[in-house]
Order: C-alpha cells, then sequence, then structure tokens
C-alpha cells in the first residue's frame, strides 16, 4: 500500500509539473489556454455579387472544398478558429481567398473539425483555378470544368472528383495522397515526396507525367497516349486502357508488363518496387 500511494504522489506530482510546462510554452507561444478548440458552431457566410472567371485560393490550414450552388448564388463559407482572418474579395477577374500567415494553430483537446472553406460555385464552367495550401485537403464534391488548374499543397489529401479539364492539371504536393476519380484533361503533371496516387477512369488525351520520391501508383481503367511514371520507392499497378509500346526499368523488384502496342509509349523508372500492370481487353 505504501508503495502505491508512494506512486500515486508521484504520478500526481509529474500530472501538475507537466500541466505547468504546458501552460507556460502555451503562455511563451502565445497561444490562451482557455481558448483551446475555439471554433465556431456556425459558418462566416460571404456572398459573391461580382462575377469571376478565375479562382485563386491561398489558405494556411484550412480544408478547401468546391460545391455547386446549385440554382443559389455564389458564396463561400469559412469555418474558422478564434483569430482567424480570412479575405474573400473579387479582384478583377479572379475569385480571391487568402488566409493569414500569422495566424498561430490552436491545439485542441478531444476531436475537433478542421479549419475549412467551403466554396459554393454557381456556374459549371470557370478558367484558371489556382488552389495553395499549407495543411490542408482540398477536395471536389461537384463536377465543374475548367481551362487549367493548378494545386500545392504542402501537406493533405487531395480528392478530385467528376472534372473536366481543357488543358493541363498541375499537382505539387509534399506529404499527402491523392484521388483522381471520372476526371478528364490534356496533360497530367505530377508531383509528390510521400503518399499515394490512385486514377480511377482518368482520360488524358496526351501526357501523364508522374514523379514520386515515395508511393504507389495505381491506374484503374485510366489512360493517357504517353505515360512517364518515375519512383524511388514504390510500387505501380492496375489497368490502361490501350496498348503501349512499354519501356520499364526496375532495380529491385518484379516485372510484369502487357506485350507492346501501337497505342503510345509508357516509360516507367523504378528504383525499389514492382511494375504489374495489364491492358483492359
Amino acid at each position: 500500500m505504501k508503495a502505491m500511494g508512494k506512486v500515486a504522489i508521484g504520478s500526481l506530482i509529474t500530472l501538475v509539473v507537466g500541466s505547468v510546462m504546458v501552460g507556460t510554452a502555451f503562455a511563451i507561444g502565445g497561444i490562451n489556454v482557455l481558448t483551446l478548440n475555439p471554433e465556431t458552431v456556425d459558418p462566416r457566410i460571404v456572398d459573391i455579387d461580382h462575377d469571376f472567371n478565375n479562382i485563386s485560393i491561398d489558405v494556411v490550414s484550412d480544408d478547401v472544398v468546391f460545391r455547386s450552388a446549385g440554382n443559389g448564388n455564389c458564396r463561400v463559407e469559412l469555418y474558422e478558429y478564434e483569430d482567424m482572418d480570412h479575405e474573400v474579395e473579387v479582384q478583377g477577374d479572379t475569385l480571391t481567398i487568402t488566409s493569414d500567415d500569422e495566424w498561430i494553430p490552436h491545439f485542441t483537446i478531444g476531436f475537433s473539425q478542421s479549419p475549412k472553406v467551403v466554396v459554393y460555385l454557381s456556374e459549371d464552367e470557370y478558367k484558371n483555378l489556382e488552389v495553395e495550401v499549407t495543411t490542408g485537403d482540398v477536395i471536389f464534391d461537384s463536377h465543374f470544368t475548367f481551362d487549367e488548374v493548378t494545386i500545392d499543397i504542402s501537406t493533405g489529401d487531395l480528392d478530385m472528383r467528376d472534372t473536366d479539364v481543357n488543358g493541363d492539371i498541375n499537382i505539387d504536393k509534399t506529404t499527402g495522397d491523392c484521388d483522381l476519380v471520372d476526371v478528364t484533361c490534356e496533360n497530367l503533371n505530377y508531383n509528390s515526396i510521400s503518399g499515394d496516387i490512385d486514377l480511377q477512369n482518368v482520360i488524358v488525351s496526351l501526357e501523364i507525367d508522374i514523379y514520386m520520391t515515395s508511393g504507389d501508383v495505381f491506374f484503374d481503367g485510366s489512360d493517357a497516349f504517353d505515360i512517364d511514371v518515375e519512383i524511388i520507392t514504390g510500387d505501380i499497378a492496375g489497368t490502361l486502357l490501350t496498348a503501349k509500346t512499354f519501356d520499364v526499368n526496375v532495380n529491385t523488384g518484379d516485372v510484369s508488363i502487357p506485350s507492346d502496342g501501337n497505342g503510345g509509349n509508357c516509360t516507367i523508372q523504378v528504383n525499389t518496387g514492382d511494375v504489374v500492370l495489364d491492358v483492359e481487353s
């Protein structure tokens, strides 16, 4: 009993000291312990009254979601933490959304929804879309058509569905997965350090160009005239739609590919990993 009492007292002292240290660190960092998990229940809504053709979003720690406004007006819903500051305005022909770069992230206790920017678009077609997110996901919930799409994510996932792009899709990611489903474009350029990419019914008229340091690539009924994939560590698998002339170089791993055909070129370079591809009959 005495031993158990000593353990309990020691644990209590450790808890108190730890709490003081955490509180001190929060205070030094300018973080108010009383505002942990200070998310607002209702979003701040910004109605967009001016016409625009381009969209530019640059935020620090928000998930970004694109949805159709249906028959309603274009608007932006901001799910913000306390002291976060977003600017939403139409500059010339471009809808711009930015966040305060000096905002200090809040440490939350328990489960909490991430800060989020939801863009409700009233039209189906737009020219250029540019999205830059430091930490957060980018999600396409509805069908849209763009002339060109550029997405830059440092840490977070990309989920693009039912999207048509007349020109190029350019994706640059540091860490996180990428799901492209029912997407068409002229060229797909993808660069990533860590994370998987899954292409389901992705039809690219010219070239798919993928470079990854670590991660897997999966093709599910997807294709381009030319495919160029380079991975340091990871597997490549799945099904293409048309025959290809294959040029596959794998240093360590297994290779299973169909016979060469006349549907364009497929060039693959893998340092460590397997390549297992087939062509739908």
